[in-house]
């Protein structure tokens, strides 16, 4: 194949052989030659044309551009019946060929409107300017058979059977990279058998790629199952907290701290939670006391009268009546005398 895909069935051309009343080559060497099924011409070099209107009488008609031919002429070459057979192979020269026979019924090609004013019949022929024209167009292909491996690059090209009645025989074309495991067949087996075995060992590629679909098919279903799941889950855990916190219930007072927003939306902080802390071993010890005694000392005063007992004369007078006074039961000491110790006995009340 070549490397244009739009022209890539390339076959040399090694010989063209006319058969009629005398036999000549049409071909003067071989040529590489694309075979496409899009035109129905056969596009040949000057040379081969030239053979071509020799042998078979024909004449170009400008107008058109095609080798018209009238109803007389086209009963001459009826009669004649004159074959051409185009000798093909992968090289120019020599190797392995295939040999593929047109009668002249498969030029006998009808031209109508708007190729030309009236239904006439034409010699599908063109001449080629340069070798990327040289074309097998579709009137080759009527009476060749072509198949085509695309994945490795190889196609086959060869005759036609017109044998009515003939048997069908359809071989699948694998892929590259299936295999074809035949299971052998016992001797004992008729020949019926082993077709059937041998036909059933192997998927043919319409199966191959049914397969193929469906199970690309049946893993993207299930990834798409899986991750709406997981996100319904995740979804749900999220909203989870939020329903807990709604349906808390609401506080019984509202805290000193709590803040109110110009919407009336009041914030409220939660009440502190007052827990004891935790004892430790630790344990206060208190100091011991000292045996000692210790004196306590009274600052000296400045100024204090010292009790007196007053005259008969003053206590006699309302005045001294009404403010008579009771002592203490503990006397003044002196100025620089100790306060007595606990176990000293208090003195008696003075009488004023």
């Amino acid at each position: 194949m070549a490397d244009d895909i739009t022209r890539d069935l390339v076959v040399a051309l090694q010989a063209i052989t006319y058969s009629g009343e005398n036999t000549e080559s049409l071909l003067s060497s071989p040529i590489n030659i694309y075979i496409d099924s899009t035109d129905p011409n056969i596009w040949l070099p000057d040379t081969a044309v030239d053979a071509f209107e020799s042998a078979f009488g024909l004449t170009l008609d400008n107008a058109t551009g095609l080798y018209l031919v009238n109803s007389s002429h086209q009963s001459v070459l009826l009669e004649t019946n004159a074959q051409v057979s185009f000798r093909l192979s992968d090289v120019l020269d020599g190797g392995d060929t295939a040999t593929i026979t047109l009668p002249y019924n498969a030029f006998n090609l009808q031209a109508e409107y708007p190729l030309v004013e009236n239904s006439s019949y034409y010699f599908p022929l063109k001449r080629a300017t340069n070798e990327s024209q040289y074309t097998l167009g579709r009137t080759f292909l009527q009476e060749a058979y072509l198949s085509a491996d695309y994945e490795r690059r190889i196609f086959n090209v060869s005759q036609c059977t017109w044998n009515e009645g003939a048997e069908e025989n359809i071989v699948t074309i694998l892929a590259s990279s299936a295999t074809n495991t035949s299971q052998s067949t016992p001797t004992s087996s008729s020949s019926s058998d082993s077709g059937d075995s041998s036909g059933g060992s192997s998927l043919s590629t319409g199966a191959i790629v049914g397969i193929a679909i469906g199970a690309v098919t049946a893993v993207v279903l299930i990834a798409l199952a899986a991750f709406f799941f997981f996100r319904h889950q995740k979804q749900d855990a999220a909203s989870e907290p939020e329903r807990s916190i709604l349906q808390s219930p609401a506080p019984q007072s509202i805290s000193e701290f709590g803040s109110k927003q110009a919407d009336g939306n009041v914030f409220v902080i939660p009440p502190i939670m007052h827990g004891e802390l935790s004892g430790n071993d630790t344990q206060i010890y208190q100091l011991h006391a000292d045996s000692g005694r210790h004196e306590i000392y009274e600052l000296p005063g400045r100024g204090i009268p010292q009790p007196a007992e007053l005259s008969e004369r003053d206590a006699e007078s309302p005045a001294a009546s009404a403010m008579s006074l009771v002592s203490p039961d503990v006397s003044f000491p002196s100025r620089d005398a100790s306060l007595p110790s606990p176990d000293v006995s208090r003195t008696s009340t003075q009488r004023l």
